[in-house]
């Protein structure tokens, strides 16, 4: 079977090269890693037992705030919804205020 097989043209050389990926310039976050770091935040804020005031100021001074603000316009929502969002994830986690 294998005897039968014919070429009939040269086949070109070619020369394999692996390109390797450079950085971006601007890198971007994804969306879930935002949301990630903005649910580690809140676990975090609560275990500390912040208030809901104290919570949110820490979250407008964080970096997050702006990717985060974006995210949720992105979706429709509005900024508010960002600290309903906050006070119900604050309140999820009433094991951490339990035990001090």
């Amino acid at each position: 079977m294998r005897d039968d097989l014919i070429f009939y043209h040269d086949a070109k050389a070619i020369e394999y090269k692996r390109v390797y990926k450079t950085a971006d310039i601007t890198p971007t976050v994804s969306d879930r890693a935002v949301m990630v770091c903005f649910g580690q935040l809140c676990s975090l804020y609560a275990k500390n037992q912040f208030s809901l005031a104290k919570a949110s100021n820490c979250l407008v001074n964080s970096g997050l705030w702006a990717n985060l603000c974006s995210i949720y316009v992105s979706r429709g929502l509005e900024v508010d919804d960002i600290y309903v969002d906050l006070e119900n994830k604050l309140n999820k986690f009433p094991f951490y205020r339990a035990a001090a």
